[in-house]
């Protein structure tokens, strides 16, 4: 079972809040860096997970390791792939607007430039609360649909 980026930042000594909140640029850097490592570990584990079995059966037809990766080893390991990196970018998208608290531009620090001009707050917020549940509902559709393509005849063996 994948951890989320910050319980495996944690376990590894370093402080995720002063990492990802501080407001000097190599926070950004570091942050991006960490989520990096993380989707480089969620990729690892997803290939590990698939038998080695099915490396040994591509090889065995006669199929090049690129092509043995592409039709049989990705397909499989997508499967696990998906639902952490999924979740880490849906997280990532909902975090933007902690970012405007040490002002980063996105949605939320444009709304407050806004309505501190025309004073018409709960408008703004309520339309930026719209496109944010817009954008996370779109994602989250998005990563089902990739979830259940990959999953097809997963749960068919004996």
């Amino acid at each position: 079972q994948a951890q989320t980026m910050a319980d495996a930042v944690a376990a590894r000594g370093l402080d995720v809040e002063r990492i990802l909140f501080e407001g000097e640029r190599h926070g950004f850097r570091k942050a991006e860096t960490i989520q990096r490592a993380f989707t480089a570990e969620v990729v690892r584990a997803g290939l590990l997970s698939v038998d080695t079995g099915q490396y040994e059966a591509a090889k065995s037809i006669g199929m090049p390791r690129l092509q043995a990766l592409r039709r049989i080893i990705l397909p499989q390991a997508m499967r696990v792939i998906i639902p952490p990196v999924g979740n880490e970018f849906i997280g990532m998208v909902k975090m933007t607007s902690l970012a405007s608290v040490i002002q980063y531009s996105e949605l939320l620090y444009n709304a407050q430039n806004i309505y501190y001009a025309n004073a018409r707050v709960m408008e703004l917020l309520i339309v930026a609360g719209i496109w944010y549940l817009a954008t996370v509902t779109v994602l989250s559709f998005g990563q089902s649909r990739l979830e259940r393509r990959f999953a097809r005849g997963a749960g068919k063996r004996s």
